[in-house]
């Protein structure tokens, strides 16, 4: 008996497999949960991705299932993917799709309020949390490259701390400021810089060095909760004017009912410095090269030089002063043994100005965060630290912030929230009068940064050759041109302490109705210093003109800039979202109110 049932059992599960190993062809229709057609839609046998159907205008398909298909796979942009077992014998598989609610439901926040993706008639771009934590970038702005259609994140500088450059679906005018108003946490961000000498048109540009002059360089993206970018017009209805160009919202993070949570990340990036290309010459070739050239183009209209001094002859690198006996060389004049002695010389030397002057950049990010909460109440404190290496030496940056958002409900009608930022941001910066990256690639391997002695030692070709073969003349300081003094004793140094404390109310009147209200207070203090050290090229060029008489008048100079800016801002408005199957359906709502600001800035130039 038993055995007769265990053969039927076996029957039964191979007429099963052959059922499901044999080619079939299925049929059905594919439909929204409206009943609507879902035209477009794929279809593909999951267990053989190359047979595969789209539906028609009616949302019908007809696929062919090989031998070891069963299921099926319905997908489409905005809708869930469903998979369906075809059970063996069945000829026909209706479906309908259910609409993705991550899409539908993602949250807009506008700063005046919030929505969802379904009930925005503008143009939106999103960015969540999730989306950002796995990117190790020091800055908000650099959070944004490459993440949202229509917006374009372009560096201005390398300098680490360097606002990012941000056009919203291009520029928006071509005589004034092109850059978007930053939201945030419903604060607009309305930070100047001390007042420069800056033309119209690198304002318009974004191209000088404006490290810390917004506001935002102080959020630091560990805090931040989600970013959305208004991108047309509609912002304009919000913000006025200054939306004229985008808006940025920015939403930093708030405490959640639950167990306290204490949240550490830390992340190290390092950036390799370039290498010197292959193709430069190193020293035995470049002197050999020289030679080559004196030899051939120099060497006889130098001799004739010597009987008539109109003659004019080339002079290249440092083989053409040595040959012609030029200043430092003089002694060398007329006397091709000491001359060939001294060149050979070099050779011991072979300088890789990439390796003296560039370095590998690590740059260190830390941040540590404490959340949790009640009913009643809810808290987020936050701590970070950045320390950004520039590849140039010398050059850095440091940053450190304070967050702190607390929230409260009293009573069912009424809830508040308290916030506080305080951020201190502070770069090194070199300013040297020679582009360090220009030198690092011209700049002849027989030169050498240093003297046996320890001192800067004299770059002999850099400014000099123009002055030999009459291009142009130019004085040089006595010590000569050495771009490590450049890169060293010229700087720029900014301090920048930003402050600011707000609080936000929200008093439900009517199921239907509520006043939110918000009040919030900041002050920035910039403290920027430029140095020139006397013995700089930097220095030398800077000078009084009463004092360009010859190459022995040097000193340095000091230039410092201070800025301070307090403002408040004073917000209320009334919100009313209608009730009903027209106005659920609609999302309709109306808000109301009046938006007051100050802000008062001093600058003092020395």
């Amino acid at each position: 008996m038993i055995l007769r049932q265990a053969l039927v059992l076996l029957a039964v599960l191979l007429q099963c497999g052959a059922a499901f190993a044999q080619p079939r062809s299925v049929t059905g229709r594919v439909a929204d949960v409206n009943g609507m057609p879902v035209v477009g839609a794929t279809v593909v046998v999951k267990e053989a991705r190359s047979s595969g159907a789209i539906t028609d205008s009616d949302g019908r398909y007809q696929i062919r299932i090989p031998e070891g298909g069963k299921t099926l796979l319905f997908s489409f942009v905005g809708y869930q993917t469903q998979e369906q077992v075809v059970a063996p014998g069945r000829t026909r598989l209706d479906v309908v799709l259910q609409p993705s609610s991550t899409e539908i439901e993602q949250v807009v926040v506008t700063g005046y309020s919030q929505t969802t993706v379904k009930k925005v008639t503008g143009s939106v771009g999103i960015l969540t949390a999730d989306e950002l934590k796995l990117k190790p970038q020091t800055s908000v702005d650099a959070l944004m490259q490459g993440e949202l259609a229509g917006v374009s994140v372009t560096p201005t500088t390398g300098r680490p701390g360097a606002s990012q450059r941000i056009r919203i679906r291009g520029i928006a005018n071509l005589s004034g400021n092109t850059a978007p108003l930053w939201v945030v946490d419903g604060v607009p961000m309305q930070n100047e810089g001390p007042s420069t000498n800056l033309s119209s048109n690198e304002l318009k540009a974004g191209g000088f060095d404006d490290i810390f002059i917004y506001g935002i360089g102080g959020v630091n993206p560990n805090d931040i909760e989600s970013i959305v970018v208004l991108k047309d017009a509609a912002a304009a209805a919000i913000y006025g004017s200054r939306a004229a160009n985008g808006v940025i919202v920015v939403t930093t993070k708030r405490g959640k009912a639950g167990k306290m949570k204490v949240n550490f990340s830390s992340n190290v990036t390092v950036s390799f410095r370039p290498q010197r290309q292959p193709s430069l010459m190193n020293t035995a070739e470049k002197l050999a090269w020289e030679r080559e050239l004196w030899d051939e183009f120099a060497a006889e209209k130098y001799a004739q030089s010597l009987l008539d001094p109109s003659v004019i002859y080339p002079t290249v690198g440092i083989v053409g002063q040595v040959r012609s006996g030029q200043l430092a060389f003089s002694h060398l004049k007329g006397d091709p043994a000491a001359q060939e002695a001294y060149l050979n010389s070099l050779a011991a030397t072979d300088t890789d100005w990439y390796d003296v002057i560039l370095r590998n950049a690590v740059s260190v990010n830390g941040h540590v965060s404490v959340s949790g909460g009640e009913n009643a109440y809810n808290y987020y404190l936050s701590l970070g630290y950045t320390n950004d290496q520039g590849m140039l030496i010398e050059d850095s940056a440091d940053r450190y912030t304070f967050k702190a958002n607390l929230g409260f409900k009293p009573t069912r009608r009424l809830s508040f929230d308290v916030g506080a930022d305080i951020s201190y941001r502070q770069a090194d910066t070199p300013n040297p009068s020679v582009d360090p990256f220009t030198y690092a690639y011209f700049a002849n391997p027989y030169e050498k940064p240093y003297n046996d002695d320890g001192s800067y030692a004299n770059d002999q070709t850099w400014l000099s050759l123009p002055n030999y073969n009459r291009d142009t003349y130019e004085d040089l300081p006595e010590k000569g041109f050495n771009i490590l003094r450049e890169i060293e004793g010229n700087k720029t140094k900014t301090d920048y302490v930003s402050t600011e404390v707000r609080m936000g109310l929200e008093y439900k009147l009517l199921e239907n109705l509520k006043f939110v209200g918000l009040a919030s207070y900041n002050f920035n203090n910039n403290d920027t210093q430029t140095t020139r050290e006397e013995d700089t090229y930097g220095a030398f060029k800077d000078r009084l003109s009463i004092h360009r008489t010859h190459n022995g008048n040097l000193y340095g100079s000091i230039l410092e800039n201070k800025s301070r800016r307090t403002g408040y801002l004073l917000r209320g408005h009334l919100s009313y979202v209608g009730r009903g199957a027209y106005a659920e359906c609609r999302g309709w709502s109306r808000i109301a109110g009046q938006r007051f600001a100050y802000a008062l800035q001093q600058t003092v130039q020395l």
